[in-house]
């Protein structure tokens, strides 16, 4: 009772029972700040409630705990059973590492140096509290953080981003990140030659380079300024796009594929061939428009992509990327130097709104052997000059 201000710390925070830990204590801290005294007017009123949100049943006791601190219309927590889980220092830190990316089982064993039994205990526990989910990709499983469907998981997040895993950590991340991009680079070395071959097997990209411009001319009727291209591969795409921009910048870690775009470019005055990674490109570089044509499930990692697209793209900038719908054609990481088999739609707009971009268009392309192929364009909604390179 009293004014909302006034409120006591909720039962719930007191009766843990967890003994004294810095993090914990920031924690339970986050959660009475960020939840408890925001939403002291609600808790008055749910109160007064008499029926629990329930799908199955009535609760036949009306509501007299600020237990129920909850957003409305989703699942009520387990607050116990989630700050236990998250109350573990080795869990703590995977949420942190999950919070960069997703990873394997046995990437998560080599940033933490544990064993993967344990990683998989750690894992379960999180799975079963909710903070961690699954998303498979081929025979791999890959465990990134859940979407957070309550006001508590949202604070715990919150917390953990106030601190980073250790350097150590970091840099074994780092280091799976390169072993992940000397995969696909010494595909494209090894193998350039016979690309076209498989790129006929899947989605030639005369198929999406159409898609590409449509999107391209619609936000940008007279040009875009200054254009980058993202693997342009043998320069199909590239010509298809260098009439809509007054520079046009193609960038890519393979010499060999260079050459052949050199070749397809070569009478095409205001287009220039860089061979270097995207991921290198410093911040004061910028574009008005970025282009990837089946180049993202090639990248380490996806979602460190759009962060670094945000980096060097110009204010109200367009991104816009051709790839693959998941699939489950395994094949394609041996003989296509796949990173990845292909993305959900949700997945790219939701790396591509951590990155401050704003889906603003999409379409899928007819199926082929097996594939879909979805383009979508992504407009920066707000300027990330001068910004740090994602780590």
């Amino acid at each position: 009772s009293g004014r909302p201000d006034q409120v006591g710390t909720p039962t719930w925070l007191l009766c843990l029972g967890l003994p004294v830990h810095p993090f914990r204590s920031a924690l339970f801290i986050s959660i009475y700040f960020y939840i408890y005294l925001p939403h002291a007017n609600l808790l008055l009123a749910l109160t007064n409630r008499n029926q629990r949100r329930c799908s199955h049943r009535r609760c036949d006791s009306t509501v007299h705990s600020t237990s129920s601190i909850v957003a409305i219309d989703t699942p009520d927590p387990d607050v116990v059973q989630t700050a236990k889980a998250v109350g573990d220092d080795l869990r703590a830190n995977i949420l942190r590492a999950l919070g960069q990316d997703s990873f394997g089982v046995n990437e998560l064993v080599q940033i933490f140096a544990t064993s993967q039994p344990a990683m998989s205990h750690h894992l379960k526990v999180l799975r079963s509290a909710g903070l961690v989910a699954q998303r498979k990709d081929g025979t791999t499983v890959y465990y990134q953080r859940a979407l957070p469907v309550n006001l508590l998981t949202q604070a715990i997040f919150d917390a953990l981003s106030h601190n980073s895993i250790t350097a150590e950590q970091q840099s074994a991340i780092e280091q799976i990140y390169a072993a992940r991009a000397a995969r696909s680079r010494q595909f494209f070395d090894e193998q350039a030659d016979a690309l076209e071959q498989q790129h006929a097997l899947i989605c030639l990209p005369d198929v999406y380079a159409t898609a590409l411009v449509e999107c391209i001319s619609r936000h940008f009727p007279e040009g875009a300024d200054n254009g980058l291209e993202i693997g342009p591969g043998a320069g199909t795409v590239l010509r298809a796009i260098a009439p809509h921009c007054k520079v046009l910048t193609g960038i890519d870690v393979s010499s060999q594929m260079l050459a052949e775009a050199a070749e397809a470019a070569a009478d095409l005055p205001n287009v220039k061939l860089v061979e270097g990674d995207f991921a290198d490109l410093p911040p004061g570089q910028t574009y008005d428009l970025i282009t990837a044509g089946m180049v993202v499930h090639h990248m380490p990692s996806p979602a460190r992509f759009f962060k670094q697209a945000a980096v060097v793209m110009s204010p109200d900038g367009l991104l816009v990327i051709a790839e693959l719908c998941r699939h489950d054609q395994e094949w394609v990481k041996q003989q296509c130097g796949d990173l990845w088999q292909g993305f959900a739609p949700g997945e790219l707009k939701a790396w591509a709104a951590k990155a401050s971009f704003q889906q603003v268009q999409q379409q899928f392309l007819a199926q082929r052997n097996g594939f879909r192929v979805q383009v979508s364009a992504y407009l920066l909604t707000h300027t990330q000059r001068g910004a740090k390179r994602p780590e």
